[in-house]
Order: C-alpha cells, then sequence, then structure tokens
C-alpha cells in the first residue's frame, strides 16, 4: 500500500500540478501490485484556520489520513524518518526552547507508526540510499527546498557542519531511544481496543476542568489523561505524544490525533479528550416523514413542522451570516462563541430555508446549549 499527498503548499501552476500527475503515474508503474492513496490539500488556507504554521499545518494533514488508513487496515504505517532527520527535529525543539523530551522525539514506534530507517548505521543508510534510487522513483517536495523554513535553513546550513565534524547520528539517536520487538504487536492491540470500543455503553468524550488540569504535575496530568484513556477502552498515550501536547498547551491552542482519540485543549479551556467513533465527528443527516422535517447528529434529532418542504440542512461555509435581532453575524463567529472545537465546527447542523440559514442547532451539540438564535416555528409554515 502506498500513500501520496499534496500539500499545496506550492504546486499551484498548471506545471507544477502536472509533476503531482506525474509522481502519480510513476508510482502506479513502479509498484503494480500496489493499492495507492492519493489525497490533495489547500494547507495554507487550513494553517489560516487553525492558526498554525505552514509545516505544522501539513503534518496533521497527513498524520490524519495514515492513521485512518492504518486503522481501517489493522496495520502499522511506515514513514522515512531517518536518524538525521531525528537530528534536524531535536535542534528545531531546542531553538524553541524544548526540554528533555526534545531527545526523544521520533521514537521507532509510536502507537502505529513504525520508523524503520532509523536502526540503519549512517554508512548503511548511504549504501541504501543508492540501491532505491536506482530501482524506485524518489520524490522530493519542492519545500524542502524552500529556505523560509527554520527546518530546511537547519539542514542546509547546520547539519552539514556537524558532519564535517564527524557526528554519527545513529549513535546520538540511540543514546535516547530503545527499543524492544515484543512491543511490535499491533494487530493484538487493535482487536483488544477494537473489542473494547464495541462495547455497550461506549464512552464518547471525556474532559477535565482548565483549573484542576493547570494545579497538577506534568507526572499528575498523565497519570489522569491515561486513566480517562483506559475508561474510554484506549491505551496510555505515550510519553513523546504527550510531551509534545504539553509543548502545544504553552501556546493557544493544543490539539493531537491519533487513530484512536482527539486531544484538544484551548488556553484557558478544559482538556477534551474524543474518542474517533464520536458521533460529533460525523456529518449530520436528514429526513422527511410526510410534513415533518427531520435532523439527526450527535444521537439527538430535532422535529419541525414542514408541509411545504421549504427547510433544508446544511453546515457552516465561509463568511457565511445568519441573520439575528441586531442585524447579521458571522455563523464561524456563533462557533467560536460557544467554544466549539475548530475540527467540529463543519459539523454543527444549520436549519436552513431555502438558502437563507435559520438557526445553529448548538442543542444537538450538548443539552446545555440553546438553539442560535431563537426561532419562532411558524415563520416558515
Amino acid at each position: 500500500m502506498r500513500f501520496l499527498i499534496s500539500c499545496d503548499i506550492s504546486f499551484e501552476s498548471w506545471d507544477q500540478r502536472q509533476l503531482f500527475a506525474g509522481r502519480k503515474n510513476s508510482l502506479v508503474c513502479s509498484f503494480p501490485i500496489s493499492s495507492f492513496f492519493f489525497y490533495k490539500k489547500k494547507i495554507p488556507n487550513l494553517a489560516k484556520r487553525l492558526k498554525k504554521s505552514l509545516e505544522e499545518t501539513g503534518r496533521i494533514v497527513r498524520y490524519k489520513h495514515l492513521n485512518k488508513l492504518s486503522y481501517e487496515h489493522k496495520s502499522f504505517f511506515v514513514t522515512g524518518h531517518h536518524n538525521e532527520d531525528y537530528l534536524e527535529s531535536v535542534l528545531l525543539h531546542l531553538i524553541r526552547g524544548g526540554g528533555n523530551a526534545s531527545l526523544k522525539t521520533l521514537s521507532p514506534l509510536d502507537q502505529n507508526r513504525f520508523l524503520p530507517l532509523v536502526f540503519f548505521t549512517d554508512t548503511e543508510k548511504e549504501r541504501a540510499d543508492f540501491l532505491i534510487s536506482e530501482l524506485y522513483p524518489i520524490f522530493e517536495d519542492e519545500s524542502n527546498e524552500d529556505d523560509r523554513y527554520k527546518r530546511n535553513r537547519i539542514r542546509k546550513e547546520i547539519l552539514p557542519v556537524l558532519k564535517k565534524e564527524n557526528i554519527d547520528c545513529h549513535k546520538l539517536y540511540w543514546n535516547f531511544h530503545s527499543w524492544d520487538k515484543d512491543h511490535f504487536d499491533f494487530p493484538n492491540r487493535f482487536l483488544e481496543t477494537s473489542s473494547k470500543q464495541n462495547r455497550p455503553n461506549t464512552v464518547f468524550s471525556l474532559s477535565v476542568s482548565h483549573q484542576t488540569w493547570i494545579q497538577l504535575t506534568k507526572q499528575s496530568q498523565k497519570q489522569i489523561l491515561d486513566l480517562l484513556l483506559k475508561e474510554m477502552g484506549f491505551y496510555p498515550t505515550d510519553r513523546s505524544r504527550f510531551e509534545e501536547f504539553l509543548r502545544q498547551t504553552e501556546g493557544e491552542k493544543a490539539y493531537l490525533e491519533t487513530n484512536q482519540y482527539i486531544l484538544y485543549k484551548m488556553k484557558l479551556g478544559d482538556l477534551q479528550i474524543y474518542s474517533q467513533n464520536s458521533p460529533l465527528l460525523r456529518h449530520p443527516s436528514s429526513e422527511r416523514e410526510n410534513e415533518k422535517f427531520l435532523i439527526h447528529w450527535n444521537a439527538k434529532s430535532k422535529v419541525y413542522e414542514d408541509p411545504n418542504h421549504q427547510l433544508r440542512l446544511g453546515t457552516a461555509s465561509e463568511g457565511e451570516k445568519i441573520k439575528i435581532k441586531t442585524g447579521n453575524k458571522e455563523i464561524s463567529e456563533c462557533l467560536r462563541e460557544r467554544k466549539i472545537p475548530f475540527f467540529l465546527r463543519q459539523n454543527v447542523p444549520i436549519l436552513y430555508n431555502g438558502n437563507e440559514p435559520l438557526q445553529i442547532l448548538f442543542s444537538l451539540y450538548s443539552e446545555e446549549e440553546k438553539d442560535y438564535p431563537s426561532l419562532d416555528r411558524n415563520r416558515f409554515l
């Protein structure tokens, strides 16, 4: 199985789009008996919405798709990270003020992600690179040459100096990592976790209040998080992911996604854990029963009288506004005010009368919320 994604950072011209198409054809020809998955995402637009860098946003998108495929096929996914990548990451984290956890980044086995190239010594990797390049097409993303990105500047300017001083990237990596082949049992872990997920009364989300979270020590935070994950039928989060999530909490928002769950926390908000099986992560649906119009989402339903079949279901569009008592208000602003996580906003159902948005159905998100704006149900009869 092969995976190719265009993050659409630099593939904007016709020539570059043709290049992406050419890469697809080359892969298919080189691996005729493989299954392929091709994705194309507009990372700059998404980065603005998430308020994250292009690099970080691209990483989130890649791992979202890889985790999804891994979960669907009950298998590991393999990436081409090697010991020099590790050194780049360490330097990048240290420049940003990272601590001890920076040295343990890119573990050889991180839940369902396996890094085979970290087992190669520097010399072995050079030989492998040569042999592989002779047999298979190797594609280098154009953004890897862009000096706007700090990682690229580290690779081009700092790593050559360290190599000149004979740094041993392989030895450095294994000074801070360990390997136990007994941990390489993803199929068994998957089956065990799946059986837990299929239990009746599955817990789809849990949270820890902001005040409680900030009063805990780092060790206690890890223990509480692992306890909640266990309650939801999941394995404890590994140390490197936990450290990365804590690092993100120093900013405006923290987001970590695996194939099983999502961790999310705003700067002053509660820590939230969502199962990937949560109905909140599914798109809403609608149906008609004679003169009634029904909307379903998050295992809840709303029923409207609609004899003229004027009502329809929709979700938020960029820049779209809804009419309120004082004028018009952007729907995206309404969603932010209710502290709806960014990854759920596209799922929140909106009631429309034709092309006019009438009401955002916040009550389907949480019973503690009221639909907005308040609506005279006779208005559209």
